[in-house]
């Protein structure tokens, strides 16, 4: 589990404030186990036109939203280039991926090759925040986090880390990666829902109370 560090760390100094406030997103690993059977008539294709699982049409379409998913036999999948030979996805997309070591990337992969980690990833555009730079959201600074699919169940120190980018993430917008499609539904009800997508935030980059997320 995930703790905040006791002691003088939280005492730092925030950072330098964004000119403006960011808008909250959720992303999460999509999971096979979590999609109504159905066929499986889709075939997730890696870089080299292999087929590395055939899986539902409904999971292969949350996978291309989400960009990694864990499938039914526990391997792990990442967006890894757009590519001809794959099914098109719902919203008109081909993608290919690459199968991941799951013990080291169990909820996927970010775009700088570091592992994704629940509850601290940030998608962002990295023309506005460059990927690995530590954020530090005050509005998340000492909420108590939901128990859910074995995350969770921690004090938040408002600390975060630009691991990872998205299509559809541009400008002052950022992803929250909560891990799991039920974690990102009970964020959503924090705080009497406070937390909810489309919400915006005051946020700090470079705080030195978050040093111990430095990548």
């Amino acid at each position: 589990a995930d703790k905040t560090p006791a002691g003088p760390d939280k005492d730092l100094h925030k950072g330098k404030l964004l000119p403006q406030k960011l808008k909250i997103t959720y992303y999460y690993l999509a999971q096979e186990k979590e999609y109504a059977a159905g066929p499986p008539n889709a075939a997730i294709m890696d870089s080299a036109c292999k087929a590395i699982a055939t899986v539902s049409k409904k999971f292969y379409d949350a996978l291309c939203i989400e960009g990694s998913g864990r499938l039914k036999d526990g391997r792990v999948v990442n967006y890894w280039t757009p590519c001809t030979c794959a099914e098109q996805c719902a919203y008109g997309s081909k993608t290919c991926y690459k199968a991941l070591d799951a013990k080291k990337y169990p909820w996927g992969l970010g775009a700088a090759s570091n592992a994704l980690k629940p509850l601290r990833s940030w998608a962002v555009d990295k023309s506005i925040i460059p990927l690995g730079t530590l954020l530090y959201a005050p509005a998340w600074d000492g909420i108590k986090l939901p128990t859910v699919d074995g995350l969770g169940g921690w004090t938040h120190d408002g600390c975060f880390r630009a691991d990872d980018v998205g299509g559809g993430i541009n400008g002052y917008h950022y992803d929250f990666f909560a891990g799991t499609r039920a974690m990102y539904k009970a964020l959503e009800k924090v705080g009497s829902g406070q937390f909810q997508t489309h919400k915006t935030f005051s946020v700090y980059r470079d705080p030195g109370r978050c040093a111990h997320l430095k990548p």
